[in-house]
């Protein structure tokens, strides 16, 4: 199958070493990662990543190449705040460009078409990916994004399961496609523009307000997104992973990457959702590589990341057949699928440990609209 992973960085030089020792980098096409804020950001808060110096980062990007390793720069945060059009935020964003060229860095990925032109213009030797934040959810969008210069698209997460469309657009670009195979967003998440934005701006080094930065506005869509696959096990079928069995099922589909998420993870951590998708199989529980509590997040350190809900893996074979043929899209209000199918693969190991979680979360989530201090 060759190589077709791409994992995130931790920057850590060990990690590099780890990934060879368990065999993963045989299936790694390339890894990934940001610094923690840069003028554009990126689609991870600054809190939630690993602070490394641009030396400490230039000094890891060289050992990954000197592995024979790729590597793909983050710069899809989905909004600037304008400043790409200001003469400063200008000069900010070419000495970052300058940069990543310096560091001979392959790839960048981008969520903003001005972002595609610049690069295309200015450093037509870097390839230029286009992140699931800029959700090509279309045939139309694809072929918009190809002719701008993209080399690669990775697709709307959110598509995962619509074959019909999987394959129209392989059929209708010649770029390289890449899938999201874990992240945790529920299906049609109201969420999801929004928190993008959010993140966006609490990974700008311009972002000086504390406002912008503020942990709670970042884990605001989150919280609310964990409590609806908490109290609905059914939103954790319907969210559109891909288990690791199912990766030669993308393959037959002409789909050329397969992205590993978890920069804000540390990195033994990262190793085993990898180790899983380089093996094409994982025996347990699938949340073990899927973890519903974030890294990170405002609230996540307070009481234990270990989720008590246990998703059996060896019951989901075959789980995607049905998607064939079914339109999500347009009949998942009248569909029982993903609930029939929930009902035989979870179960709650501690139900007391859960509504603890349920009643934390809530009161976390309550906490970001209350504004009785203030009124």
């Amino acid at each position: 199958m060759g190589k077709y992973l791409c994992i995130p960085t931790c920057w850590e030089d060990d990690y590099l070493d780890q990934l060879v020792e368990q065999g993963i980098g045989e299936k790694l096409h390339e890894l990934y990662g940001s610094l923690s804020e840069s003028v554009i950001g990126s689609g991870r808060a600054s809190f939630t990543l690993p602070q490394v110096s641009l030396e400490q980062a230039g000094n890891h990007i060289q050992k990954i190449h000197s592995m024979g390793i790729k590597f793909d720069y983050l710069l899809n945060a989905a909004c600037m705040g304008n400043m790409e059009f200001a003469a400063e935020g200008q000069k900010k964003l070419l000495s970052l460009l300058h940069w990543l060229q310096e560091c001979e860095v392959e790839t960048v990925t981008v969520s903003i078409p001005y972002l595609v032109e610049v690069i295309k213009r200015y450093f037509p030797e870097i390839a230029v990916n286009i992140s699931t934040i800029a959700h090509v959810d279309s045939v139309p969008k694809a072929k918009f994004w190809e002719a701008l210069g993209a080399d690669r698209i990775t697709l709307d997460f959110m598509m995962n399961r619509d074959f019909e469309f999987l394959r129209s657009v392989r059929s209708a670009v010649n770029c390289k496609l890449e899938v999201i195979m874990h992240d945790l967003c529920i299906y049609g998440c109201p969420y999801r523009y929004y928190h993008f934005n959010t993140v966006a701006h609490a990974s700008q080094e311009s972002s000086e307000s504390s406002n912008l930065k503020h942990k709670l506005a970042v884990s605001y869509p989150t919280l609310k997104c964990i409590l609806i696959k908490l109290t609905d096990f059914s939103e954790i079928m319907k969210i559109r992973w891909i288990r690791p069995e199912d990766i030669v099922i993308y393959r037959d589909l002409g789909i050329d990457f397969f992205k590993v998420v978890g920069r804000t993870r540390p990195a033994w951590e990262i190793l085993t959702w990898a180790k899983a998708y380089a093996d094409g199989a994982y025996q347990g529980n699938l949340l073990d590589i899927m973890p519903i509590v974030p890294a990170g997040m405002e609230g996540a350190s307070s009481i234990a990341d270990v989720v008590p809900i246990y998703v059996d893996n060896q019951k989901l074979d075959g789980f995607l057949d049905y998607f064939q043929s079914s339109q999500c899209r347009t009949d998942c209000h009248e569909c029982s699928y993903c609930r029939e199918v929930a009902e035989k693969a979870v179960k709650v190991t501690d139900k007391e440990q859960l509504n603890e979680f349920i009643a934390y979360f809530t009161r976390a989530a309550d906490s970001a609209t209350n504004w009785e201090s203030i009124i």
